[in-house]
């Protein structure tokens, strides 16, 4: 008997070890699925701490490290080109969505991964838990960015010229989201629920880079949100705006965020911009070296009568200020306002801005951004007092506006739609600005009060916020 029990024993231990060597010995492919479930296996294999007090210490510890990762950096850094860096791009983001990997905090991602700190990767807290903007700003063959978010991943395009500086997450309304109660169990037969034909049949439609494995997390999508991401040029420092519609499959482009914003905004204003909750607060400063030079540049401006008249500029420094972009749930407005499509509106914003001293935020509304040297010459520039009116014109063809200054001479505003074929083919802008002599007949009528554009403070909407992430 005790023969039999030793040969029993035996054959156990030998059972044992042909099992875990089944386990340990699997090849792993370059999927990071497989690879991370064979690390997570034998991860599991550790001994647990002794005693039952820590039980921190006796849960597995995770293994964040991805050697195909590291391989595939070091065959960019070999041959540095669009391809190598593409594999690397492409398997980062679909690490990106494994379980432990989706919920790890990126420093510790960064940290198991030596090769993510070593090119330069940028990361961004869009405000809500576990969602992240994942950039190589350094890069010159990174051409897009990764955008994780629970239940998904994705690469957003980036243009050539444009650096990333922040983006959110916002919602769709600020009306809280309906939660819906769960349907009460229907029951057929005693102790069994019964289930309904249709749903039985439904069709699952997967988000992009779905989890394959376990119950996903709710999607970001059901609750009706943005992703808004804001940078900048390069070269010329304007600001770019950009907006998506999360959706559950590929994210879809949402331009009617910003379609209330002047035709010419993204164009040409220039600074920095970050979040304030849902609204965006710009930091506007003139622009710097040749493109300054050049707006400043004017020779000749054109009077209300059609002849030329030589002009000097004034050079004054206007200090940077910050302009408000007001978040009114489903679009974007200066000041808080949605401003109006009517001719009068688009003089009247632009005369407004010209009285508080943005000038680089009036030059949104012109089709050409130099004429704003014709009410820098006339010293219109931050000019408040005595207050100015503007008063409709009778024109041929559009609409023009005469802006009293109560001075030596008015600036005539001519709005009209834009006919150049484009994106802002038919939106409303100021087409023309010219030098009139005051009137005495014109300077009698009424007309819309010229006031500074108020700025409302932005309010903040921490609902769902997140404690930033470090940028590496």
């Amino acid at each position: 008997m005790h023969s039999n029990f030793r040969f029993i024993q035996r054959a156990a231990l030998v059972f044992s070890l042909l099992v875990a060597g089944s386990v340990l010995l699997q090849p792993i492919s370059g999927n990071p699925a497989q690879a991370a479930s064979v690390k997570a296996a034998a991860g599991d294999a550790k001994p647990a701490a002794a005693g039952r007090g820590d039980e921190e210490a006796a849960l597995p510890q995770k293994n964040l490290s991805a050697p195909v990762l590291a391989n595939l950096a070091r065959e960019y850094r070999e041959s540095p080109d669009d391809v190598a860096w593409g594999k690397y791009v492409i398997y980062l983001r679909d690490l990106l969505i494994m379980p432990d990997f989706a919920q790890a905090n990126p420093s510790d991602l960064i940290a198991a991964n030596p090769s993510l700190s070593d090119l330069h990767v940028k990361v961004i807290d869009v405000g809500v838990k576990n969602a992240h903007l994942w950039t190589f700003p350094s890069i010159p063959e990174n051409h897009g960015l990764i955008f994780a978010c629970p239940g998904k991943t994705t690469t957003i395009p980036l243009p050539l010229s444009i650096v990333l500086r922040d983006g959110r997450v916002i919602p769709s309304s600020f009306a809280a989201p309906a939660v819906h109660p769960a349907p009460a169990a229907a029951h057929g037969k005693k102790g069994h629920r019964a289930v309904p034909r249709a749903a039985a049949h439904a069709p699952i439609h997967a988000p992009i880079h779905a989890i394959s494995a376990g119950a996903a997390p709710p999607s970001l999508a059901a609750f009706g949100r943005y992703l808004v991401l804001i940078g900048g040029d390069r070269q010329t420092n304007a600001l770019w705006l950009k907006s998506y519609k999360l959706a559950e499959g590929p994210l879809v482009e949402a331009p009617e965020l910003f379609a209330s914003l002047p035709a010419f905004f993204s164009q040409n204003v220039t600074g920095k911009a970050c979040f304030s909750g849902s609204d965006i607060v710009l930091t506007v400063q003139p622009p710097s070296g040749p493109a300054s030079a050049a707006d400043e540049k004017s020779d000749t401006i054109l009077q209300s009568n059609g002849k030329t008249l030589a002009v000097k500029p004034t050079n004054a420094a206007i200090a940077g200020y910050k302009v408000v972009l007001k978040y009114l749930g489903g679009k974007f407005g200066l000041a808080g306002k949605l401003p109006d499509d009517a001719p009068l509106s688009v003089a009247l914003a632009f005369a407004q801005n010209i009285c508080a001293g943005r000038a680089d935020v009036a030059k949104a509304w012109l089709v050409d951004p130099k004429l704003v040297s014709i009410p820098k010459y006339l010293g219109l520039i931050g000019k408040s007092t005595p207050p100015m009116r503007l008063v409709a014109m009778s024109s041929g063809s559009g609409s023009r506006y005469r802006m009293i200054t109560s001075g030596k001479n008015d600036l005539i505003i001519d709005v009209g739609r834009i006919t150049s074929p484009g994106r802002l083919k038919g939106q409303l802008a100021v087409k023309g600005l010219f030098v009139a002599p005051s009137d005495a007949y014109a300077a009698k009528m009424t007309g819309a009060l010229v006031m500074p554009q108020p700025v409302d403070k932005p309010v903040m909407d921490n609902s769902d916020a997140e404690p930033k992430t470090p940028a590496h």
